[in-house]
């Protein structure tokens, strides 16, 4: 297994356990959340999926915004 493949497997145990912690309103949740969407930034550059960067840029800006209005 190569070691994009790796960190997408990774990317993926973040996300679900980001799901679940805000979901248990735990605000930690949106930092992983953050740090799962860089690493997929990441594997779509080195993989030159600019439209698939362009939507995680998109998704990080949403999170942190809706993590705003979540703890006001």
């Amino acid at each position: 297994m190569d070691f994009l493949n790796k960190l997408g497997i990774v990317c993926l145990i973040l996300t679900i356990v980001s799901l679940i912690l805000v979901g248990e309103k735990i605000a930690i949740g949106w930092l992983i959340f953050i740090i799962s969407y860089v690493i997929q930034i990441y594997i779509f550059h080195k993989t030159k999926q600019k439209f698939l960067i362009f939507q995680m840029v998109t998704l990080s800006f949403f999170s942190i915004y809706n993590y705003f209005k979540w703890i006001i």
